[in-house]
């Protein structure tokens, strides 16, 4: 078991928390309540959200969801962490390893990042999955309206060599591959007109390959 602890600003459930007042603060740590059998591996926490791995590969999440960045398919906020489903990914070839061992689980996630209204993951098969608000493309989409669920990046460069981290800003999405090519995620409606690009930085050199 692991103890998992949040402290600051405890409005619309971001601390894991019932909050009464809109300005309440948690000034101390206070512990946040998980099933006792899970070990937390990796946790990520974005302007009013957060994210959270466990050593199962199962993905929670709690705080504000506005833009739908906690994945759970509305735009209510969870006070509490709650579990995140993750669709089946589809064009990611499977290990013939991992095929033969009924134990490993495809969907088991081992990277997250938090934007400010958006969010990412990656799980054991080289998939990524965004979802939340698409403002200046950085799930991986054209802007559009918010993705409320998890939903693979399709972007055939990292189908084939599948990803192993991601991270997030406030605007962007950067990814690393399972070569150790970086990836950056944006929309780039002001670099080259209205196109969707991940530009794909290595040995100090850019690449810009449009999608």
């Amino acid at each position: 078991m692991t103890e998992l602890y949040c402290v600051g600003n405890a409005f619309r459930g971001r601390c894991g928390v019932e909050c009464i007042r809109d300005d309440q603060t948690i000034p101390l740590p206070i512990s946040i309540s998980l099933p006792p059998s899970l070990r937390v591996t990796r946790i990520c926490c974005g302007e009013s959200h957060t994210l959270v791995a466990t050593s199962s590969g199962a993905l929670y999440a709690f705080g504000d969801n506005v833009a739908g960045q906690l994945g759970t398919g509305d735009s209510n906020f969870r006070s509490s962490p709650c579990l995140i489903e993750l669709p089946a990914a589809a064009g990611i070839s499977v290990r013939q390893t991992d095929e033969e061992d009924e134990t490993f689980n495809q969907n088991a996630v081992v990277s997250v990042g938090c934007g400010s209204y958006h969010s990412a993951c990656v799980t054991a098969t080289g998939a990524i999955y965004m979802w939340g608000e698409t403002l200046y493309g950085k799930c991986g989409t054209a802007p559009s309206r918010p993705l409320l669920a998890p939903t693979q990046v399709m972007t055939s460069a990292l189908l084939s060599a599948g990803v192993r981290q991601v991270a997030c800003g406030a605007h962007h999405s950067i990814c690393v591959d399972n070569s150790g090519k970086l990836y950056v995620v944006f929309f780039g409606s002001l670099i080259r007109g209205n196109h969707f690009f991940i530009v794909r930085l290595w040995n100090a050199r850019s690449t810009w390959d449009r999608r």
